[in-house]
C-alpha cells in the first residue's frame, strides 16, 4: 500500500509539473519530491504537519481529475509520460528498493540520535522536531529529508524504520533516472548503459542505500542542482520553477546546504552571462529569472527555518553564528596553525573513500574531475567552450570556498579533540566531490542521444548530439 500510494503521488506531482513547465518528466521526479518536502515544511511551520499529506493528496488529486475532464492534451500527456523510459525506470527501481529495504532497521549511532530519531518524534507528535516536547537536541539541522521521510511513513499504518531508508532511496533514484531524458525504447541499449553508468558514478564516494545519513543525499542533490543550473541558463524560463524548488530543498537538508545551493546559483549566473543576450534592465531580469527565483527561494527557506527556531527560543540560526569572538586568544594561533597544516596535508594524502577501490585523496579527485569536465567540454562543442570554461572555473572557485568553510568549522565548531583529528574529514570533503563528479557524468551522458528528437527547439543549445555511446561508457566507468 505504501509503495503504490507514494509512487502515485510523486508521479501525479511530476505530471502536473510537466504540464506547467513543459519539461521532460525525467527531470521532474526529483523536483516532485522536493515540492512534497517543501509543502510539508509549510504545514510544519504552521503547526499542522499532520495535515500536510492529506492536503497534498487532495490538491494533486483534484487538480489531476479537473485537468483530465477539461483537457484532451493533458489526458494525452499523462498517458505519454506514464510509459516513458524514465517513468518505467523510476517505478521499477523504486519497487526493487522497497522490497529490499522495507524491513530494514536503524543500526548506526547518528541514526538513533538524530537522522532516525527526529522522524520518529515527528511521527509521534505531528510536529517538526524542535517543536516536540522531547529531549531532541539537534535543532540546527533543517528538516528537508526528515519531512519527506515523514510524508512516506504517513502512508503507513504504523512506524516502520525500513521506510526511512526507502525514502532516501527514492531521492537518489529520482535523480539518477534524469539521465534518461530524451531516451527512447527504440534504443534500449542507450537506456541500459546510461542507467548503469549513472549508478556507477553515483557510488564513487557513498553508498546511498545502506544508511539514513544526510551526506549522500546532499551530494546527489547538489549534482542535480548543478545540472539544472546549466540547463536553466539557456532554456525556457520555466526551468526557474524547478531550479528554485531544488535550491530551497538543498538549503534545508543540512546547514551546509545553503553553501551548495548558492554555489549552484553562481554557476547558473556565470553560464547565463555567456548564453543570454540582453540590452536593457528588463531583459536582464528575464535572463536571470532562474537565479533570482532561486536566491529568493533559498533566502525564504533559510529565514523561515531561522525564524521558526527563534520562536522556540532554543537556537539562533545564522550564517555568522559560529564565528568566534576570541579568535586570537592565548594559544589560539598555535592551535589554528596546527589545524590548517593537518587539513592541508589531508587534502593531499587522506583517501576520501577508504572502503572503495576509488580511495583517492582530494587532490587526485580534483584532477579526475577536471579531466572529466574537459571531456564534457569537448563533447559539448567549440561554440560553448568559453561558457563551459567559465563554469569550470566557477566550480573550482566554489570548491575552494567549501574547503575554507569546512576548515572554519574545525576551528570554530568542533571540540578540540575532534578538530585535531579532523573528525569525519573524508565524509565532508567527499560530499563536494561526489556532487561535482556525478554532475559532470550526467552532463557527459546528456551528450549522447541515439534517438532523433523530433520536438527539439532549434533555439536551444544543442547538447544531445554525439553518436558514439561506447566512448561515454568507457569515460564514466574508468575510475
Amino acid at each position: 500500500m505504501e509503495l503504490l500510494a507514494v509512487l502515485f503521488i510523486i508521479f501525479l506531482v511530476a505530471v502536473l509539473l510537466a504540464w506547467i513547465t513543459k519539461i521532460d518528466i525525467a527531470f521532474l521526479f526529483a523536483p516532485s519530491i522536493f515540492f512534497i518536502s517543501l509543502w510539508e515544511f509549510i504545514f510544519g511551520l504552521s503547526g499542522f504537519l499532520n495535515l500536510g499529506m492529506e492536503a497534498l493528496v487532495l490538491l494533486a488529486g483534484s487538480s489531476t481529475i479537473l485537468l483530465l475532464i477539461k483537457s484532451v492534451q493533458f489526458r494525452a500527456s499523462i498517458l505519454k509520460n506514464l510509459y516513458l523510459p524514465s517513468t518505467m525506470a523510476f517505478f521499477l527501481l523504486a519497487t526493487i528498493s522497497f522490497l529490499k529495504s522495507k524491513d530494514w532497521v536503524l543500526y548506526q549511532w547518528d541514526e538513533f540520535t538524530h537522522w532516525g530519531h527526529v522522524v520518529r518524534i515527528m511521527y509521534e507528535y505531528g510536529a517538526l522536531g524542535p517543536g516536540t516536547p522531547t529531549d531532541y537536541n539537534s535543532e540546527a539541522y533543517p528538516p528537508a529529508l526528515s519531512l519527506f521521510q515523514y510524508f512516506v511513513i504517513d502512508f503507513s499504518s504504523g512506524w516502520r524504520e525500513g521506510l526511512l531508508f526507502w525514502s532516501l532511496h527514492l531521492i537518489a533514484i529520482s535523480i539518477i533516472v534524469s539521465v534518461l531524458a530524451k531516451c527512447s525504447y527504440k534504443n534500449f541499449t542507450e537506456i541500459v548503459v546510461k542507467l548503469f553508468v549513472a549508478f556507477v558514478a553515483s557510488f564513487a564516494f557513498f553508498n546511498y542505500f545502506d544508511n539514513v545519513y544526510s551526506d549522500p543525499s546532499i551530494a546527489i542533490t547538489f549534482s542535480f542542482l548543478i545540472v539544472i543550473a546549466i540547463n536553466a541558463s539557456f532554456r525556457d524560463g520555466r526551468w526557474a520553477i524547478i531550479f528554485a524548488a531544488s535550491a530551497a530543498f538543498l538549503t534545508l537538508i543540512k546547514p551546509i546546504g545553503i553553501y551548495f545551493a548558492l554555489s549552484a546559483i553562481l554557476v547558473n549566473i556565470v553560464a547565463t552571462l555567456f548564453t543570454r543576450k540582453y540590452e536593457s534592465v528588463g531583459q536582464a531580469i528575464i535572463s536571470f529569472r532562474p537565479a533570482l527565483a532561486s536566491i529568493a527561494a533559498v533566502g525564504t527557506a533559510w529565514m523561515s527555518w531561522g525564524y521558526y527556531l527563534s520562536t522556540l527560543g532554543s537556537y539562533t540560526y545564522s550564517l555568522a553564528g559560529s564565528v568566534p569572538a576570541t579568535f586570537n586568544s592565548s594559544g589560539r594561533e598555535e592551535f589554528v596553525s596546527g589545524i590548517v597544516s593537518s587539513f592541508t596535508r589531508a587534502l593531499f594524502h587522506t583517501g576520501l573513500n577508504p572502503i572503495s577501490w576509488s580511495n583517492m585523496p582530494a587532490s587526485m579527485w580534483t584532477v579526475t574531475c577536471i579531466g572529466f569536465f574537459a571531456i564534457w567540454m569537448y563533447l559539448n562543442g567549440k561554440h560553448n567552450i568559453r561558457a563551459n570554461f567559465a563554469i569550470g572555473v566557477t566550480l573550482i572557485f566554489t570548491g575552494s570556498g567549501y574547503f575554507a568553510v569546512i576548515l572554519n568549522s574545525y576551528l570554530t565548531i568542533f571540540g578540540t579533540g575532534e578538530a585535531i583529528g579532523l573528525a569525519s574529514f573524508p565524509r565532508y570533503i567527499a560530499a563536494l566531490y561526489q556532487g561535482i563528479f556525478f554532475a559532470i557524468v550526467v552532463l557527459i551522458l546528456s551528450e549522447f542521444d541515439l534517438a532523433q528528437d523530433e520536438n527539439s527547439n532549434s533555439g536551444d543549445r544543442e547538447i544531445f548530439k554525439f553518436p558514439n555511446l561506447n566512448c561515454a561508457m568507457f569515460s564514466c566507468t574508468f575510475f
